[in-house]
């Protein structure tokens, strides 16, 4: 089974980390402070964790709407075409458009029911979702890219 890319501002990373290890029990996860490893390009590395990963969990925040690491880590999910949970742990903002379509968790004091409905909600995400259709798409496109970048060096 695909892992789940985790996506948060760093000024949550403590929450998000709790909440998330607490899910580890149940399901794999894509995080930073696990999946890259010092020295490594994090950008490249982020782009990959999400191609590879089955959705993304991208937790809300005022300090994840404002962050561009964090848009960005939404624009590739979406390019990529991989659904999105978001998990919205400070109420009361304004989400990005690209959530809007999406059905959000809203957390609560009661961490069992906060893991209860994110299990519920990634199960939902990938129930729905063309995985074997993608995972072809996928690979053609890094055939075809080979096979260019190929043509262009050899030219």
């Amino acid at each position: 089974m695909k892992p789940i890319f985790v996506s948060y501002a760093h000024e949550d990373k403590k929450r998000v980390r709790s909440l998330v290890e607490g899910l580890e029990e149940f399901r794999d996860f894509w995080s930073d402070w696990d999946d890259v490893p010092p020295g490594y390009n994090w950008r490249r590395e982020i782009n990959r964790g999400i191609r590879q990963s089955s959705c993304v969990l991208f937790f809300v925040s005022q300090a994840s709407i404002e962050s561009e690491w964090c848009l960005e880590e939404l624009r590739v999910a979406i390019w990529w075409r991989k659904p999105v949970l978001p998990v919205v742990i400070q109420t009361g903002l304004k989400l990005p458009r690209s959530l809007y379509n999406s059905q959000w968790v809203i957390l609560s004091d009661d961490n069992d029911q906060n893991i209860k409905e994110i299990l519920s909600g990634l199960a939902a995400c990938e129930r729905s979702f063309p995985w074997k259709a993608i995972a072809l798409v996928e690979a053609i496109a890094l055939v075809v890219g080979a096979i260019l970048y190929g043509i262009a060096a050899s030219g």
